[in-house]
This record gives C-alpha cells, structure tokens and sequence, in this order.
C-alpha cells in the first residue's frame, strides 16, 4: 500500500478510507504511518483536538459526532466487515481494544510542526445507528476529505451527505479548497467526489489521481 506524505494529503488513519460498489472498492484516501501502537491507557492524548472545527454536524439523515475512544465498539463493527477488508486489501483491526488505540492515536494529531489538523467523526442514524467514519486533513485553506461508509448503508448517498454537510462546516471556518485523491478506476468514490463539485486536476498523489474543488462550497 502506498503511503502518502503531509504534503500530498495525508490521512489520519491507519487504513484506506473506501467507498464500496458490491464487492470492488474505491479508494479515497490511503493511511499514513503513525503511532497508534501506544496503549490507550499507557498514553493518554496530548493535544486531544476539541474546537471549533471539531463539532458535531446534522445532516438530513444522520449526526457526526466527534470520534472518540468510546465509539471503538461501533467504528470496530464498520471495519470487521470482510468486504472492508477485502477492498482495503488488507485485514481489518484485529480487536475493538487495537480501534480505540487508533482512535487515541487520531486524537493526538500529527506534530504541530506539520501543520496539519486531524478532524473525525462518526455518522449515525437518528436511532444511533453507526454508518460511517468521516474525516479531514486540514492543511492551511485546504481540506482533504476521505471516508468509510459500512457496506450496510453503501450506495445510499450517505458518503455524499456527509462530505457535503462537513465542507459546508469547514468552509464556515476558513477552508476553501477540498480535494481528495483517488485510484483511478474506482468509479464509485469518483462519482463521490463529483456529486461534491470536484474536478480532476493532473495532479498525482502516490499514483492516485488528485480531485479539488475549484471554489469553496456554498
């Protein structure tokens, strides 16, 4: 799997954020490195990144709520699902526990000299139902946007939904570009991005193609 640097967007997971049609995945954004092996409870957060970016956001259908360690029951249940892992290409974490020391790694954030803020949520129905795990890199003016939606609630316009609802959010807060990086073939994540007025640029991201907005939403 190909690694993405700060500079080419990257992502504050450890697995490929994915869109599935039927048992093909396509590909949004791939991980990045991090040190997510640290025990929760042996490391708790340092910068734990609660402000004014980081809010819950209501859509139509759902609510993203801010990710947090609690929520590793549910984020673990989108992830063990074999067709994730089979379109990730490889296995999904291996125990609740190993998701919320994911989730603590996320919260942490990358170095402040990266200058790069780390935002995730997770989307669930009006009952609390989870149905996907949302996040951006916020670079400056620049959001890369990447997603998991769990293969229940696939091709149900919920990645679209959500994307919109958290570029509309960020947009309220200074960010006025959106991108999002994409393997090329993966026709479900392209009409994605596409339904977010994104446009291919001849940009390349770790042989992904590189989408962008040309101007801020809304």
């Amino acid at each position: 799997m190909s690694r993405k640097s700060s500079s080419s967007g990257s992502y504050p997971v450890l697995w490929q954020i994915i869109s599935i049609s039927g048992h093909h995945g396509g590909a949004i954004v791939e991980a990045s490195p991090s040190s997510s092996d640290v025990s929760w409870e042996q490391s708790p957060p340092k910068r734990t990144y609660l402000n004014v970016m980081s809010k819950p956001i209501a859509t139509a259908r759902l609510v993203l709520e801010p990710l947090r360690p609690q929520d590793a029951d549910d984020l673990f249940e989108i992830m063990r699902d074999p067709a994730i892992g089979a379109a990730m290409g490889e296995p999904p974490p291996a125990s609740v526990s190993v998701t919320r020391e994911r989730i603590a790694a996320w919260m942490r954030g990358p170095d402040p000299a990266k200058g790069e803020r780390w935002l995730n949520w997770l989307a669930r129905t009006q009952e609390g139902r989870p149905v996907a795990h949302l996040a951006a890199t916020v670079q400056g003016a620049i959001a890369w946007l990447a997603w998991i939606v769990a293969v229940d609630y696939q091709r149900q316009g919920f990645a679209t939904e959500c994307a919109r609802a958290i570029m509309a959010h960020l947009a309220a807060h200074g960010v006025n570009t959106f991108a999002a990086s994409i393997p090329k073939g993966h026709l479900a994540s392209e009409g994605v991005v596409r339904n977010l007025d994104m446009r291919l640029t001849d940009e390349i991201a770790d042989g992904e193609r590189v989408w962008r907005t040309v101007q801020s939403p809304g």
